[in-house]
């Protein structure tokens, strides 16, 4: 749902309140932009010339959670290559593109932004309700203090301004430091697409993060979910990528670089066997046949109320094939010890197993281990009471 008009001007009011103080800049008289209604939660692309001050283009990329939920990539055709051209020569210096939104409107305690926070203590020494603050009222105000782009009719989703003035991205959210959103951030949201003396090059992977800080709520998280490319003609591209390899996370075979292990941050993409996973998530690149990780153990081995249904859960880690399991049982030594395991199921494919046996009257219990296997290998059995790892034999 689109804003009311009313509303958006009484915000953007209270946005150049603020901004007024940043320097003596008259209002532009007259501009509506009919062609830019930002929602909340949109996501913003802004390209500037800077140092000299230039013009300014801003294109509404839609929702935030195309980029949260993104499998594919993402192209933005409101970021048009004619209007790009008419705002900037082809020899303009200090060409600039910030990408940054809210993602929570409601709280306004995190964001989506182009550089960061790519630490912990990035994100702790920034105000992130601060600039999702900023971030929503400088948007509120674009249709009625930019001007339209195109003509007959305007370009959808975009505006402009002629340069640093009031409301413009360079006046309010670029008034105090680079890229930081209004002083709130102490990382820059902006990425050069041309040098000091004019010449564009296609941008590197832009990573792009989500970040959430609420101190009042004691709540912090930062991740990246993708990663933006920015081209000489202005226009971008967007990829999802939630492992932050800078790898796109899209189906193997849509794009060259797709990510052949999304289970483990890693840029080794090496793919020998052509199985379509790589190294990081293969444990045999030369079979083609197997493919995964060792697994991890075993867990909440538990004896049902009947003395014989022995039950586990899967795992917390594994990839590739499904694992099969191998069921030992032991007794306790009466005097003590280091139990004796024999083999009692190997290769039990379900996580539960029954066993008729019973201890001899007066005997120790039985005891129970489960290990987890798959083509890549036997998982973890754990370790005993007082630290030695546990011995079994093999299973069959």
């Amino acid at each position: 749902m689109k804003r009311n008009v009313n509303s958006m001007r009484r915000a953007a009011t209270r946005l150049l309140v603020a901004t007024a103080a940043l320097g003596a800049i008259v209002a532009p008289v007259g501009a509506v932009d009919t062609c830019l209604t930002p929602d909340p939660g949109d996501v913003y692309y802004v390209a500037y010339q800077n140092n000299p001050a230039g013009p300014e283009y801003i294109v509404d990329l839609g929702s935030k959670d195309q980029f949260l939920t993104a499998t594919t990539k993402l192209t933005f055709p409101d970021i048009r290559v004619a209007d790009f051209g008419t705002m900037f020569s082809p020899t303009a210096p200090n060409l600039w593109i910030g990408l940054f939104g809210v993602r929570n409107p409601i709280t306004r305690d995190a964001i989506v932004a182009a550089n960061g926070p790519k630490d912990q203590f990035t994100l702790d020494n920034s105000s992130i309700v601060g600039a999702g603050q900023q971030i929503d009222s400088w948007a509120t105000g674009l249709p009625q203090f930019a001007s339209e782009v195109g003509g007959g009719p305007c370009s959808l989703n975009a505006g402009r301004f002629p340069g640093r003035v009031f409301g413009s991205y360079q006046d309010t959210l670029n008034g105090l430091t680079q890229g930081g959103i209004s002083g709130n951030l102490v990382w820059n949201v902006e990425t050069r697409l041309s040098n000091i003396g004019g010449t564009r090059t296609a941008t590197a992977k832009i990573k792009f993060f989500d970040s959430q800080a609420n101190p009042a709520a004691g709540t912090s998280s930062r991740s990246q979910i993708g990663y933006f490319k920015a081209y000489t003609d202005g226009t971008a591209e967007y990829w999802p990528d939630y492992d932050g390899d800078l790898l796109p996370d899209v189906a193997v075979g849509t794009d060259p670089e797709a990510d052949k292990c999304t289970q483990v941050s890693s840029p080794d993409n090496t793919d020998a066997d052509a199985d379509n996973h790589s190294v990081p998530c293969d444990c045999q690149d030369g079979n083609p046949a197997v493919w995964g990780a060792i697994p991890t153990e075993a867990r909440a081995v538990t004896i049902a109320a009947d003395k014989s249904t022995i039950s586990w859960t899967a795992p917390t880690v594994f990839f590739g094939s499904t694992p099969v399991y191998d069921v030992f049982r032991g007794q306790q030594p009466s005097l003590g010890g280091v139990p004796t395991y024999s083999c009692l199921s190997p290769n039990q494919a379900g996580a539960s197993v029954t066993d008729a046996s019973a201890p001899l009257p007066g005997s120790r219990p039985f005891l129970y281990l489960v290990r987890a296997q798959t083509g890549c290998g036997d998982g973890p059995l754990g370790q005993g009471k007082n630290g030695p790892v546990r011995a079994v034999p093999s299973c069959p």
